[in-house]
């Protein structure tokens, strides 16, 4: 399947980068920008009458869609797929700017798709075919791992997915900045707890334990410095209401960001 990608931001390049590091050809795929120097990989898969269809894929500002989908209808064949990626544009308002032929979903990834690590969060419309589904969610497993979801979901999914890599790396560098008063130098500390979240990822995407719970209890002895030191983190269950809070308040956040995209789109 060719993939032509509009916009040559990060997110647009980070998924170029990802697909062509998962071995998707260079002439099978294109990053399309108003700014030449964005633009990369080749379209003559286009001029092709390969019989494939392709995917489309809007990495553009939310306000920018439907000018950009007016631009390229001519690209767009029956059974071809649009994937938008801007916030607040929902699927009603994309299948009333392509033909009814055209597939449309919406996805949100995160950034680690550069890296093949992304978690895609992807919602299609309805009756869209089971085969149609799988084919389009093996295109974005080869940027990580992606999840089907229901359309109402994304807000929560941006919360949880779409920034919880900031998450991750704020208590990396509390745990990191915080070295320094177990007498551990900055020039290492940032390494070994880089290190030690390497490697606490793994044993997660390798384990077939139910979830890092278990995990947790197999690291902690009884009585042993982890569990004193995750009786601190969990002290009147602080940590747990905190995380409940991040989460929430990220939500409502994107929810007020699509209705503010909606309305101007």
């Amino acid at each position: 399947m060719g993939i032509v990608i509009i916009g040559g931001g990060a997110m647009g390049r980070a998924m170029y980068d990802g697909w062509i590091n998962a071995g998707v050809p260079e002439n099978s795929i294109a990053v399309a920008d108003l700014n030449a120097d964005l633009c990369c990989g080749s379209a003559d898969f286009l001029l092709r009458d390969t019989g494939q269809s392709k995917m489309v894929v809007l990495a553009v500002k939310p306000q920018y869609v439907a000018s950009v989908l007016e631009a390229h209808a001519q690209l767009l064949n029956p059974g071809d797929i649009v994937t938008s990626v801007a916030a607040g544009v929902r699927l009603t308002t994309l299948n009333g700017l392509v033909s009814d032929t055209v597939v449309v979903a919406r996805a949100m990834p995160n950034l680690a798709v550069a890296l093949n690590s992304g978690t895609i969060g992807i919602a299609i419309a309805n009756g869209v075919s089971e085969a149609m589904v799988q084919n389009l969610t093996s295109v974005y497993d080869k940027l990580g791992k992606s999840f089907c979801i229901d359309e109402q979901q994304i807000d929560s999914f941006t919360a949880i997915a779409g920034s919880g890599p900031a998450y991750f790396f704020q208590f990396v560098e509390h745990l990191a900045a915080n070295c320094a008063h177990l007498d551990i130098h900055q020039d290492i500390a940032d390494s070994i707890v880089t290190q030690v979240m390497v490697g606490a990822a793994a044993m997660l995407a390798d384990t077939d334990l139910p979830g890092a719970s278990e995990l947790r209890n197999r690291v902690t002895s009884q009585e042993g410095t982890t569990e004193a030191g995750l009786k601190s983190l969990e002290a009147n269950g602080v940590l747990s209401q905190l995380v409940k809070n991040c989460l929430i308040d990220a939500r409502e956040r994107a929810r007020e960001l699509s209705e503010i995209e909606y309305r101007h789109g």
